[in-house]
Protein backbone atom coordinates (compact mmCIF):
# COMPACT_ATOMS: atom_id res chain seq x y z
CA UNK A 1 0.00 0.00 0.00
CA UNK A 2 1.17 3.36 -0.85
CA UNK A 3 1.47 6.06 1.72
CA UNK A 4 -1.33 8.52 1.37
CA UNK A 5 -0.89 12.12 1.88
CA UNK A 6 -2.99 13.82 4.46
CA UNK A 7 -6.09 15.50 3.13
CA UNK A 8 -5.59 19.17 2.29
CA UNK A 9 -6.58 21.59 5.00
CA UNK A 10 -9.74 23.48 4.29
CA UNK A 11 -9.21 27.07 3.20
CA UNK A 12 -10.21 29.58 5.84
CA UNK A 13 -13.23 31.72 5.06
CA UNK A 14 -12.43 35.19 3.67
CA UNK A 15 -11.96 37.98 6.21
CA UNK A 16 -14.78 40.28 7.21
CA UNK A 17 -13.24 43.01 5.11
CA UNK A 18 -13.35 40.81 2.00
CA UNK A 19 -16.88 39.58 2.70
CA UNK A 20 -18.25 43.12 3.28
CA UNK A 21 -16.08 45.51 1.26
CA UNK A 22 -18.59 48.39 1.21
CA UNK A 23 -19.11 48.34 4.99
CA UNK A 24 -15.36 48.03 5.58
CA UNK A 25 -14.64 51.01 3.34
CA UNK A 26 -17.39 53.09 5.01
CA UNK A 27 -15.98 52.26 8.45
CA UNK A 28 -12.44 53.13 7.38
CA UNK A 29 -13.46 56.43 5.80
CA UNK A 30 -15.71 57.26 8.76
CA UNK A 31 -12.86 56.74 11.22
CA UNK A 32 -10.57 58.85 9.04
CA UNK A 33 -13.17 61.65 8.96
CA UNK A 34 -13.54 61.53 12.76
CA UNK A 35 -9.76 61.71 13.29
CA UNK A 36 -9.28 64.52 10.77
CA UNK A 37 -12.34 66.42 12.03
CA UNK A 38 -11.17 66.10 15.64
CA UNK A 39 -7.76 67.39 14.64
CA UNK A 40 -9.30 70.35 12.84
CA UNK A 41 -11.48 71.22 15.85
CA UNK A 42 -8.47 71.00 18.17
CA UNK A 43 -6.38 73.17 15.82
CA UNK A 44 -9.11 75.81 15.65
CA UNK A 45 -9.46 75.88 19.45
CA UNK A 46 -5.69 76.09 19.87
CA UNK A 47 -5.49 78.94 17.37
CA UNK A 48 -8.31 80.84 19.11
CA UNK A 49 -6.68 80.38 22.53
CA UNK A 50 -3.31 81.49 21.14
CA UNK A 51 -4.90 84.62 19.66
CA UNK A 52 -6.49 85.49 23.01
CA UNK A 53 -3.12 85.03 24.74
CA UNK A 54 -1.51 87.27 22.12
CA UNK A 55 -4.10 89.99 22.79
CA UNK A 56 -3.49 89.72 26.54
CA UNK A 57 0.27 89.96 25.95
CA UNK A 58 -0.33 93.07 23.84
CA UNK A 59 -2.30 94.68 26.67
CA UNK A 60 0.40 93.80 29.20
CA UNK A 61 3.07 95.26 26.92
CA UNK A 62 1.13 98.51 26.54
CA UNK A 63 0.71 98.71 30.31
CA UNK A 64 4.24 97.66 31.33
CA UNK A 65 5.99 99.91 28.82
CA UNK A 66 4.04 102.93 30.01
CA UNK A 67 2.64 103.63 26.57
CA UNK A 68 -0.54 104.98 28.16
CA UNK A 69 1.43 108.02 29.32
CA UNK A 70 3.58 108.31 26.18
CA UNK A 71 0.98 107.75 23.45
CA UNK A 72 -2.55 107.54 24.87
CA UNK A 73 -4.15 108.06 21.43
CA UNK A 74 -2.19 105.11 20.05
CA UNK A 75 -3.12 102.97 23.03
CA UNK A 76 -6.78 103.88 22.59
CA UNK A 77 -6.57 102.89 18.93
CA UNK A 78 -4.93 99.55 19.80
CA UNK A 79 -7.51 98.74 22.44
CA UNK A 80 -10.58 99.79 20.45
CA UNK A 81 -9.53 98.60 16.99
CA UNK A 82 -7.45 95.51 17.71
CA UNK A 83 -8.14 94.07 21.15
CA UNK A 84 -11.82 94.67 21.97
CA UNK A 85 -13.24 93.41 18.64
CA UNK A 86 -11.40 90.10 19.01
CA UNK A 87 -11.56 89.62 22.78
CA UNK A 88 -13.53 86.50 23.60
CA UNK A 89 -13.22 86.14 27.38
CA UNK A 90 -14.81 88.41 29.96
CA UNK A 91 -11.45 88.80 31.70
CA UNK A 92 -9.73 90.02 28.54
CA UNK A 93 -12.57 92.45 27.81
CA UNK A 94 -12.37 93.76 31.39
CA UNK A 95 -8.59 94.26 31.16
CA UNK A 96 -8.93 95.99 27.79
CA UNK A 97 -11.53 98.37 29.20
CA UNK A 98 -9.27 99.19 32.15
CA UNK A 99 -6.43 100.08 29.77
CA UNK A 100 -8.92 102.09 27.70
CA UNK A 101 -10.07 104.03 30.78
CA UNK A 102 -6.46 104.71 31.73
CA UNK A 103 -5.74 106.07 28.24
CA UNK A 104 -8.87 108.25 28.37
CA UNK A 105 -7.71 109.62 31.73
CA UNK A 106 -4.29 110.42 30.24
CA UNK A 107 -6.03 112.27 27.40
CA UNK A 108 -8.10 114.28 29.88
CA UNK A 109 -11.36 112.71 28.66
CA UNK A 110 -12.38 111.98 32.21
CA UNK A 111 -16.15 111.72 31.70
CA UNK A 112 -15.62 108.92 29.18
CA UNK A 113 -13.11 107.23 31.49
CA UNK A 114 -15.55 107.51 34.41
CA UNK A 115 -18.24 105.80 32.32
CA UNK A 116 -15.85 102.98 31.36
CA UNK A 117 -14.81 102.41 34.99
CA UNK A 118 -18.46 102.40 36.09
CA UNK A 119 -19.36 99.84 33.41
CA UNK A 120 -16.43 97.59 34.35
CA UNK A 121 -17.27 97.81 38.06
CA UNK A 122 -20.91 96.96 37.36
CA UNK A 123 -19.90 93.91 35.30
CA UNK A 124 -17.48 92.44 37.85
CA UNK A 125 -18.48 88.88 38.77
CA UNK A 126 -19.17 88.17 42.44
CA UNK A 127 -16.01 87.28 44.33
CA UNK A 128 -13.70 89.14 41.95
CA UNK A 129 -11.36 91.56 43.76
CA UNK A 130 -12.51 95.12 43.15
CA UNK A 131 -9.16 96.84 43.74
CA UNK A 132 -7.92 96.66 40.13
CA UNK A 133 -10.99 98.66 39.10
CA UNK A 134 -11.65 100.91 42.09
CA UNK A 135 -8.11 102.18 42.82
CA UNK A 136 -7.42 103.45 39.26
CA UNK A 137 -10.96 104.85 39.21
CA UNK A 138 -10.26 106.75 42.44
CA UNK A 139 -6.99 107.97 40.92
CA UNK A 140 -8.98 109.27 37.95
CA UNK A 141 -11.23 111.18 40.32
CA UNK A 142 -8.20 112.70 42.06
CA UNK A 143 -6.84 113.75 38.65
CA UNK A 144 -10.22 115.30 37.85
CA UNK A 145 -10.13 117.37 41.06
CA UNK A 146 -12.80 115.28 42.79
CA UNK A 147 -10.80 114.14 45.82
CA UNK A 148 -13.90 113.74 48.01
CA UNK A 149 -15.46 111.36 45.48
CA UNK A 150 -12.17 109.47 45.27
CA UNK A 151 -12.04 108.99 49.04
CA UNK A 152 -15.67 107.89 49.10
CA UNK A 153 -14.88 105.32 46.43
CA UNK A 154 -11.83 104.06 48.36
CA UNK A 155 -13.89 103.81 51.55
CA UNK A 156 -16.41 101.35 50.09
CA UNK A 157 -16.02 97.82 51.50
CA UNK A 158 -13.60 95.69 49.50
CA UNK A 159 -12.50 98.63 47.36
CA UNK A 160 -8.79 97.89 47.72
CA UNK A 161 -8.93 94.08 47.63
CA UNK A 162 -6.45 92.71 45.13
CA UNK A 163 -4.49 95.95 44.77
CA UNK A 164 -1.10 96.64 46.40
CA UNK A 165 -1.18 98.99 49.36
CA UNK A 166 2.28 100.44 48.87
CA UNK A 167 4.28 101.70 45.94
CA UNK A 168 3.88 104.60 43.56
CA UNK A 169 0.43 103.48 42.48
CA UNK A 170 -0.64 101.67 45.64
CA UNK A 171 -3.97 102.56 47.15
CA UNK A 172 -2.29 104.33 50.06
CA UNK A 173 -0.55 106.69 47.61
CA UNK A 174 -3.87 107.39 45.86
CA UNK A 175 -5.53 108.04 49.24
CA UNK A 176 -2.66 110.36 50.26
CA UNK A 177 -2.95 112.32 47.00
CA UNK A 178 -6.72 112.63 47.50
CA UNK A 179 -6.34 113.79 51.11
CA UNK A 180 -3.63 116.28 50.11
CA UNK A 181 -5.88 117.91 47.51
CA UNK A 182 -8.92 118.22 49.76
CA UNK A 183 -9.74 121.83 50.64
CA UNK A 184 -8.93 122.59 54.24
Amino acid sequence: MEPTSPPPEPTPPPSWRKRHPVAARALLYGLAAVVLGGGAVWAAAYRRASRQEALLTRLHAVDQLGLVRVDPEGVLKIVRDEVLPEAASDDLVRRAHLVEASALDALGRRDEAEAVYAAVAAALPAGTPRGPVVVPWANLRVNAGRAGDALALLDTPGATDGWPADGAEGWRAVRARAEATLPR
